[in-house]
């Protein structure tokens, strides 16, 4: 095994780690800012309300997806198969973490391909967007390579993560930019299957959203601000590593990024599937999403935790979050995902503010929308 693979090994148990065990968490959940409008004559029955819903036209049970998030170290595999086991069950998609892990040492490889061995509606591979172009020394990764990812799970789609806030703040990470848009352009043109761009909690706003769409992305995730921050995890590495400089960095853009909210609305403004990931802990959460614009929300650190104890927890985990989507449907009079779309959504406080700053009519998403 080469000392790069070493390294990535570790930092891949590490990131998981730190994300269980310490105060990781944006200091601010932009979902509070986000209320969905009661409907006091509903009008329907709750055992009429429908969950079940396409992304990029693979059925879902559940608008969710197990957010790209482990894999590459050994004991990623069993939690890899406890995720993989409940999303079958539960009818929901999943993503894999990065796979380079797996190409810089095959080993690691059954801590993605564990994902096979169950019916999962719908998969993701995951690559790095920095890894696409040259980064001092190291190679990219090739087209070839990216298509032996996708094989090697029986992927659906890949997703290319943008991580730039996290590998600036991490002591070893990669830090070139220039050519990432033309090298995602030429992925989406030679892989078979869909790409889809993803954001690790920094968000997007629409003019990048644009140009990923333009690229020939299929779908965005926009990974925004609110969940768990990449800063706070790498900051945590860099003291341990003994880097004063990143530890600077990692406190000063802890909070760095556009909220999840706002990331979702700005892409509801453009032609292309949006995943709300960033903060989405429950099904409250899920259904204010949808409500702004959302397609499918990803959900990370809310389903790690209760991946790392075990299936029971895992299971109840899923259920409960049905539950209360269901719940608030049917508190807003909607049967499918389609009708709370277009539900009545306020939006409050800080968050309010950087959709007015931006363009968006807050006051028409509940004034146009009231029946």
């Amino acid at each position: 095994m080469t000392d790069d693979a070493e390294e990535t090994i570790q930092r891949k148990g590490d990131h998981v780690d730190i994300i269980l065990n310490d105060d990781v968490q944006a200091k601010k959940n932009a979902w509070e800012d986000v209320n969905l409008l009661h409907e006091a004559l509903p009008e329907t029955d709750l055992d009429h309300v429908t969950t079940q819903t396409p992304l990029l036209n693979h059925p879902l049970e559940l608008p969710v997806m197990v957010a790209s998030m482990t894999g590459g170290y050994p004991d990623a595999e069993a939690i890899n198969e406890r995720l993989a086991k409940a999303s079958a069950k539960h009818g929901v998609g999943m993503g894999v973490g990065s796979q380079r892990a797996m190409l810089e040492d095959p080993d690691q490889a059954s801590t993605y391909t564990v994902i096979r061995e169950h019916d999962v509606p719908f998969v993701a591979a995951n690559i790095g967007a920095p890894q696409l172009i040259p980064q001092g020394d190291e190679d990219p990764i090739t087209v070839d390579q990216a298509k032996q990812l996708v094989n090697a799970i029986d992927a659906d789609a890949l997703i290319v993560h943008l991580n730039y806030l996290q590998e600036i703040v991490q002591p070893e990470g990669d830090t070139k930019a220039s050519g990432v848009i033309d090298a995602i352009e030429q992925l989406v043109t030679e892989i078979p299957g869909p790409v889809i761009a993803k954001e690790t909690g920094a968000g997007m706003h629409r003019g990048t959203i644009k140009r990923l769409v333009d690229a020939g992305c299929a779908a965005v995730d926009v990974g925004g601000l609110s969940g768990t921050t990449f800063a706070a995890v790498e900051r945590i590495r860099a003291e341990s590593a003994d880097s004063p400089r990143h530890v600077g960095l990692g406190d000063r853009f802890r909070d760095w990024g556009i909220p999840t909210p706002v990331a979702v609305r700005e892409g509801a403004t453009l032609d292309v599937n949006v995943i709300a990931t960033g903060g989405v802990k429950n099904g409250v959460h899920v259904a204010r999403a949808i409500a702004l614009g959302a397609d499918a929300c990803g959900i990370a650190s809310g389903a790690l935790a209760p991946a790392s104890e075990g299936e029971e927890a895992l299971d109840a985990f899923f259920e409960a979050l049905r539950s209360e989507l269901e719940t608030a449907m049917f508190l807003t009079g909607a049967e499918t995902i389609g009708e709370l779309q277009k539900r009545p959504v306020m939006v409050r406080r800080e968050t309010a503010a950087w959709l007015r700053r931006l363009g968006h009519d807050v006051d028409a998403l509940v004034r146009e929308r009231i029946r």
